[in-house]
């Protein structure tokens, strides 16, 4: 069986085992029914970020449980792969892995900025044909996609108007395209007001009344 701990950072910044579990697989039934057991042991709190290997079930149980936490890959078991992934020549000959390092972990590169830092390491060592390399790569934003289609599977937004058409929009957006719909909705009514009111004459007989008494004229 897979023993597999919940490890998390303590107030003095020491690592501290939140709970443990014991799984028969590592599939997504198993890692959702262990998600759904920490979260009642933690009382239905949720961790602030899941930070794993790129493990698919995992990928697949964590938006299905959690409705907050953000999911991250951790970055040290990407970098550990790198040297067998690349190649023991590349790295221990050139400085291939110092400036791969020096743009993966930079805390002061934009998004615009790490892409074309990245693509000038890779170009300067020929390695645009590398599969893992290309992949992690293109995993940044795919992942993203995975956590948002699976949140919009398996977890339903809030309503604010109980409506039967809000009700059913719920059900055919995406979040994120519910969550503008619902913005648009919000701002039409905040926007709707009263300009004036004129009340009706008591003389003048309303066009409700006039089909009443043409009904009662018929009969």
């Amino acid at each position: 069986m897979k023993f597999a701990p919940f490890t998390g950072i303590d107030n003095h910044k020491k690592s501290i085992t939140f709970g443990c579990v014991l799984l028969d697989h590592e599939d997504d039934d198993s890692f959702i029914w262990a998600f759904q057991q920490f979260l009642k042991a933690m009382g239905g709190k949720e961790p602030n970020f899941i930070i794993n290997d790129q493990d698919a079930g995992i990928i697949n149980a964590v938006p299905a449980v959690f409705k907050k936490a953000r999911h991250r890959f951790c970055m040290w078991h990407i970098m550990k792969k790198v040297t067998d992934k690349v190649g023991s020549t590349i790295c221990k000959e050139t400085d291939f892995l110092s400036r791969l390092n020096n743009v993966v972990w930079s805390e002061d590169l934009e998004p615009e900025e790490f892409e074309e830092n990245w693509a000038k390491v890779i170009s300067e060592f020929s390695l645009e044909e590398n599969k893992w390399l290309t992949d992690n790569f293109a995993e940044r934003d795919q992942h993203n996609l995975k956590l948002l289609e699976a949140q919009s599977h398996n977890s339903m937004p809030e309503t604010l108007f109980g409506s039967n058409w809000e009700a059913h929009a719920v059900k055919v957006y995406t979040h994120e395209v519910f969550f503008d719909f619902q913005e648009e909705v919000k701002f039409s009514v905040n926007a709707c007001s009263v300009s004036g009111y004129t009340p009706p004459d008591p003389g003048d007989t309303s066009e409700e009344e006039e089909a009443e008494e043409e009904v009662e004229n018929e009969e």
